[in-house]
């Protein structure tokens, strides 16, 4: 009785512990952002917490969350040191799982940083992992990883085989938001391979899709996305709308790295029109952005477009000055396509000088590496990817086409048959009134039993009524009266 009641207390005493941690964590994790100050006072409280806490489970999956907030945070080195000490905890614990998803942090924070082999490494990890336990959401979500980790080596084609594997699994179990995700990220090849009118089919049903997810940030990259795919088919107008719709949305929700994307986008479409002020006021603003998250693909890009801006007006100082800067970091972070971009701006540069050994040094260098990465037999798997996707596609519709007239067919067939006997039986049915027997459409007569099957799917089985049974059987009736009463007493 005493040890029960210890046992009661100490349950007790557990349940609000747990309580407790999922109340701070909550209040820690909603408060990481808007007010870090706070968050950190609530984070030492759960470390007291865990202190005093024998189950290393929870501590496993506090870190699962840090290490995702300073992901989130662009805090990279930081989020990767937490998912290690994780690691180590389910090491011990043998934490699948978890081990998996912190393989994974791992593996974005290192693609963030441009550590692709590390990230690559980490993701095929990760998935094996996942597949031994046959999560499909985590698989479908670590292969959208493997496949932006290629886009960003510029291996479009891989690219496009693991962005079309997760789409697939994200069919299976109808997970819309991810469908989305992957549609974005295959549009934005197809884009790269200038298939405008493809690329703008996928932004569409993407934003279609998050529109009625109500996924804000998904809604403001899709527009972002139609922005730039009209901004390819020179519809500046369009572009620009766009561009603003998914500004908007950016800023309300504080996506400081999605703010600066757009604006330097806006700036690209101010560029083309020839409102170089206008441009060069968006490229600034994004770059600083861009700066305060240490966005290092995204300082060089727009370095880049800044290196173009100057070359149009003929300020080749400038032009010299943020190409160059551009192409320091697109080689440090081995951007290819960022690379032969600025390689092909050195050479345009370079010829409105008449430096003409400058600009063929530069122009080579530019068709090496542009042949490299858009080979025409890429292209061909890229489109042959999308179409095998497509016709798999079609023929699982078919199947389930064929599927639903085959169950639609057969209830047919037994709602036609529930008629026919329904009409058989219907109708005046002569009988007999002193035997009961039924005459049938032949002159014969039969027992009702015999007809009533035979019309019907209806089967009979026998049993005597009260009346029946003392009429012709009254000893039986007798006794079993007898043995009611014994029962009784």
């Amino acid at each position: 009785m005493k040890n029960q009641k210890h046992n009661t207390q100490q349950n007790d005493k557990n349940y609000s512990l747990i309580e407790k941690y999922q109340s701070l964590k909550d209040l820690y994790r909603d408060n990481f952002f808007k007010d870090p100050q706070q968050s950190e006072l609530y984070r030492g409280q759960i470390i007291d917490l865990l202190k005093n806490n024998s189950d290393r489970n929870m501590e496993i999956e506090f870190l699962e969350l840090e290490s995702d907030l300073y992901l989130k945070k662009r805090a990279f080195y930081q989020s990767i040191e937490l998912a290690q000490r994780g690691l180590i905890l389910c090491e011990v614990q043998d934490n699948q799982i978890s081990k998996a998803k912190f393989i994974s942090i791992i593996g974005e924070a290192n693609l963030s940083i441009n550590r692709f082999d590390i990230a690559l490494q980490m993701f095929t990890q990760s998935l094996e992992i996942y597949k031994k336990f046959q999560d499909i959401k985590n698989q479908a979500n670590v292969l959208n990883k493997i496949g932006r980790t290629h886009r960003k080596l510029s291996n479009f084609s891989t690219a496009m085989e693991f962005f079309i594997q997760s789409m697939k699994l994200y069919q299976n179990i109808n997970d819309h938001k991810g469908i989305a995700v992957n549609l974005n990220h295959i549009g934005i090849i197809n884009i790269i391979f200038e298939n405008n009118h493809k690329g703008k089919e996928c932004f569409e049903k993407s934003l279609e899709i998050r529109k009625k997810l109500n996924d804000q940030k998904g809604i403001a990259d899709s527009c972002n996305n139609l922005g730039l795919v009209y901004m390819h088919m020179e519809e500046y107008e369009k572009s620009m709308k766009y561009y603003q719709n998914s500004l908007d949305i950016k800023e309300k929700i504080s996506d400081v790295k999605g703010i600066a994307n757009t604006l330097n986008n806006m700036g690209n479409v101010h560029n083309a029109l020839k409102n170089y002020d206008l441009a060069l006021n968006c490229y600034q603003k994004a770059i600083d952005m861009k700066h305060k998250i240490s966005d290092q693909a995204g300082i060089a890009s727009t370095l880049s477009n800044m290196g173009d801006l100057f070359l149009k007006i003929r300020n080749l100082d400038k032009a010299i000055k943020y190409t160059q800067e551009s192409l320091n970091i697109a080689e440090k972070i081995i951007d290819k396509k960022l690379i032969s971009i600025n390689y092909k701006l050195f050479h345009d540069i370079y010829k409105s000088q008449n430096k003409f050994s400058k600009s063929l040094q530069y122009l080579k260098m530019y068709s090496k590496l542009n042949d490299q990465i858009y080979t025409e037999e890429t292209e061909k798997n890229v489109t042959e990817k999308q179409i095998i996707y497509k016709l798999e596609q079609q023929e699982k519709d078919k199947e389930i086409y064929k599927l639903k007239n085959i169950e639609l067919a057969y209830s047919n067939k037994k709602l036609r048959k529930a008629l026919e006997e329904v009409k058989i039986l219907s109708g005046f049915i002569p009988i007999c009134p002193k035997c009961k027997k039924i005459k049938d459409d032949q002159g014969f007569w039969e027992e009702v039993e015999t007809y009533i099957s035979f019309h019907s799917n209806t089967k009979f089985t026998h049993g005597l009524c009260p009346d029946c049974l003392q009429k012709y059987f009254p000893e039986t009736e007798i006794q079993l009266n007898m043995q009611t009463s014994k029962s009784n007493e």
